[in-house]
């Protein structure tokens, strides 16, 4: 049934309920109501009412203005299902996910043969970021903050999670790591730590679109019985940011975008994942601290003449 027969129907329903109170009104006004002493001080008949002998009982006669306010509390009642009935469509919720274009663990493997362990810790997110709506920013300096097609444009999962799941399913299908959990469940030989602090469609002002994405980690390497105090320390801290133009103006185009972004900036050659892999493959120095590159020493001079 389309809106406007709905709105017929509900209006005609009203029509017919407002001339019965109509009515009502009339014969409570005209003198003549069932059940009252007429002129001659008779009172007429009043069938299926409650009866003291002749007439109607005065506790049994309704208030003055009963039959006119429930008259108006249904008029009223009417109007708001006429209301309901004409309303508009509901609109139409399509969900998205990010859909990177490589499969998950590529470029992964890990040539040395050694196979360490690695714990990911849930997803950390920018509290405007983790919206189930499809971020949109634009106007001078980005500060209008929408949503895209007014929030019916949605993400499936909550973006923090979202990513929480592709990066732990890049872990685990890789075969960089020989095994990969969740942190707070085993132990791990490495901890990574993850924030999501960008995902969005940015429109410039000269009208141009396009998807950011932006990451920060933190690399925990992990060693039972070392020096106390530093079973865990930070091995490695960074950020990696990119972007990707909107090929038009659709939302499977934003949402197309926002997933290249996101590839961009977590998988090798110059994501997030591209450190993790180097840094867990090269050797631990002394005191546990892999991002500390090894420098060639300067040639010594020439001795001082000796005095």
């Amino acid at each position: 049934m389309t809106p406007l027969s709905r709105c017929t129907a509900a209006l005609s329903r009203c029509a017919a309920v407002l001339s019965r109170c109509a009515a009502v009104r009339s014969i409570m006004h005209n003198g003549n109501i069932v059940g009252s002493p007429t002129m001659s001080g008779e009172a007429l008949p009043t069938p299926g009412w409650r009866h003291c002998g002749v007439g109607i009982c005065a506790d049994s006669r309704p208030a003055p203005g009963f039959w006119w306010n429930r008259a108006v509390g249904t008029a009223v009642l009417f109007l708001c299902v006429l209301l309901a009935g004409c309303r508009s469509d509901p609109v139409t919720v399509r969900q998205y996910v990010l859909a990177p274009s490589r499969p998950a663990g590529e470029g992964a493997a890990d040539p040395t043969g050694s196979a360490p362990s690695i714990a990911l810790e849930r997803v950390r997110t920018n509290p405007l970021a983790n919206q189930d709506r499809i971020l949109l920013r634009g106007g001078p300096g980005g500060r209008e903050v929408r949503w895209l097609e007014d929030g019916s444009a949605r993400w499936a999962l909550l973006p923090g999670d979202m990513v929480f799941e592709m990066v732990l399913k890049e872990l685990r299908e890789g075969d960089r790591f020989g095994r990969v959990v969740i942190a707070g469940q085993r132990s791990a030989d490495w901890v990574l730590r993850l924030e999501l602090a960008t995902l969005e469609v940015v429109v410039d002002e000269a009208g141009a679109a396009r998807a950011e994405c932006e990451l920060e980690a933190v690399l925990v390497r992990h060693t039972p019985g070392a020096t106390p105090g530093k079973e865990s320390e930070v091995a490695w801290t960074g950020r990696r940011s990119a972007s990707a133009p909107l090929a038009d103006r659709s939302t499977d185009a934003a949402v197309a975008a926002l997933s290249s972004a996101f590839e961009q900036a977590l998988r090798p050659p110059g994501g997030i994942l591209a450190e993790v892999y180097a840094r867990t493959r090269a050797p631990v120095a002394a005191e546990g601290k892999p991002d500390v590159e090894a420098r060639p020493e300067a040639p010594a001079g020439p001795e001082p003449p000796v005095q």
